[in-house]
């Protein structure tokens, strides 16, 4: 897909203008938990090769799904200037997979930036393609029910991956983060998959007018779309209205039929 001048430079500028904020935009801090514990066990520094480059992903086992237990499957896609680790603090992602039981594997973006075109993202669809056959391989997977979670740049790669593998996702959930180039009802989209969309109203980063256009987007084109605006919040992870526990109930509820 060819992209207008207009258009490349948008998005290098949101890129730019969101690198300027990362001390404001990933301040909100939480606690890692242990690498073993009870409930799940966490590997940190994860390695698959991709077209000879070793690429590093993080990945969250539930004691259930180690014992056999079918269980989901969630991609977490984190921001522009962020990494997989920084992700899993900030977000408390690892605590919802252990106490809802999903396997979470969160993919480390190279130079700290997914992608925005299909030219440029060939080599992470890949690395999705390969995570999710080494995942559902290895761990008894319920390839009806397998979620993308997206922050930021990473919500804006989330649609355009989507949209590319709509034969697997069954829902996302982006957080901060607009379409891009993706257009559902003109992008063509093979599997319509459900969207959560969170924005805080006063974000500076990325204006929540991208989320409501990601909303009314998906409603026209057919998509199940469940939009949450937090008045006052900025472009941190909304860990004060329990963000997390709104994704799960919106992404557990759309499994693909």
């Amino acid at each position: 897909m060819a992209l207008s001048y207009r258009t490349i430079m948008k998005m290098i500028g949101i890129a730019m203008f969101v690198a300027m904020h990362v001390p404001f935009a990933f301040a909100q801090q939480g606690t890692t938990p242990a690498l073993d514990d009870p409930i799940a066990t966490i590997y940190p520094h994860e390695r698959i090769n991709i077209a000879g480059v070793a690429r590093a992903y993080r990945l969250v086992v539930p004691a259930t799904v180690a014992a056999g237990k079918v269980a989901p499957l969630v991609f977490a896609f984190h921001g522009l200037s962020d990494s997989k680790d920084r992700f899993a603090q900030y977000s408390r992602l690892d605590d919802l997979a252990r106490h809802q039981g999903f396997v979470l594997v969160y993919p480390n973006a190279k130079a700290m930036f997914w992608p925005l075109t299909v030219e440029w993202a060939r080599e992470d669809f890949a690395f999705f393609d390969a995570l999710y056959a080494h995942v559902t391989l290895t761990y008894n997977i319920d390839p009806r029910r397998v979620f993308l979670i997206g922050n930021s740049n990473g919500a804006y790669f989330s649609h355009l991956l989507a949209s590319y593998r709509s034969e697997r996702i069954a829902a996302s959930a982006v957080h901060s983060g607009g379409l891009g180039i993706v257009q559902p009802g003109v992008t063509p989209i093979a599997n319509k998959y459900a969207v959560f969309a969170v924005h805080g109203a006063v974000d500076p980063v990325v204006p929540v007018t991208e989320s409501r256009k990601v909303r009314q987007a998906y409603e026209a084109a057919g998509h199940s779309v469940e939009y949450l605006e937090i008045a006052g919040h900025d472009h941190r992870w909304a860990g004060h209205v329990d963000v997390n526990g709104r994704i799960w109930k919106f992404l557990s509820a759309h499994a693909r039929r």
